[in-house]
């Protein structure tokens, strides 16, 4: 509504991130995905990305196990090391706008 346009989606697309990725660069179409999925497009110049702001998009990520056995040690280092992981991405501005609760972010 900011710049008075009006959608006209004609494909959704379920297949890889490369060929979604690949869309916006036939100047053909747009495409809406997260940041941290063209983080490295935008930063070499090749895709602008430009935020949603209204409605404001949010998302939960989650780490799904199988509930029928206690968590190994493997997966408890696993599940530290992807928190660790995410919590670098939002304060290095990757995962722009994002939070991660307890992070102190």
């Amino acid at each position: 509504a900011l710049h008075h346009l009006t959608l006209d989606i004609r494909h959704e697309l379920d297949t890889s991130l490369t060929m979604t990725k690949q869309v916006p660069l036939t100047n053909l179409a747009a495409t809406v995905l997260p940041f941290s999925a063209v983080f490295e497009e935008v930063a070499q110049g090749s895709l602008v990305a430009l935020p949603i702001r209204n409605p404001t998009l949010s998302r939960r990520l989650v780490l799904a196990f199988a509930n029928n056995r206690p968590l190994s040690a493997g997966l408890r280092k696993f599940q530290h090391l992807v928190r660790a992981e995410c919590a670098a991405l939002v304060r290095e501005g990757v995962w722009k706008g994002a939070t991660v609760p307890g992070a102190g972010t």
